[in-house]
């Protein structure tokens, strides 16, 4: 019995990130990002570039830094077999309304190919209870981010 509750309490690594200063939580943001990407079939151009942007615009980094950055997150992200990975560290690090701008960021990436798929909604849906945003806050932010792509 105590081996099992061991593996159970057992840390899992931080992952590592290219960009010095970045922390584990933005680090996460990014991949949660990633998979609303590739959530559908990968990525669309507009998605790629949505990422690019966000990587850029929303965490400060160099178009390099941006480039090194989403390319270990595709890799992470291939390798994770759940969602609870990325948002355990973004509940470690993330304040509530940071959790709703994330929640925007990837309502963005999913809406810039002009489809939201049934998958991208559900991934939405379960990454939203993950990180404890309320169902309201949620369609608030999926909300803002349809209204300002419309004009």
């Amino acid at each position: 019995m105590e081996k099992i509750l061991r593996f159970f309490r057992t840390e899992e690594p931080s992952p590592p990130s290219p960009c010095d200063g970045m922390d584990a939580g933005d680090f996460a943001a990014i991949c949660l990002l990633v998979s609303a990407a590739y959530i559908e079939d990968g990525c669309d151009p507009r998605e790629e570039a949505a990422l690019r942007r966000m990587a850029v615009d929303g965490f400060n980094l160099d178009a390099g830094e941006a480039e090194a950055l989403l390319s270990l997150a595709v890799s992470e992200e291939q390798e994770a077999s759940d969602l609870f990975r990325w948002t355990k560290r973004v509940n470690e690090s993330y304040e509530y309304e940071r959790k709703i701008g994330l929640l925007e960021k990837m309502w963005e990436v999913v809406a810039s190919d002009g489809v939201i798929g049934d998958f991208e909604s559900n991934l939405l849906r379960r990454v939203s209870g993950l990180l404890y945003v309320s169902d309201k806050d949620a369609g608030e932010a999926r909300r803002r981010v349809l209204l300002r792509m419309e004009g």
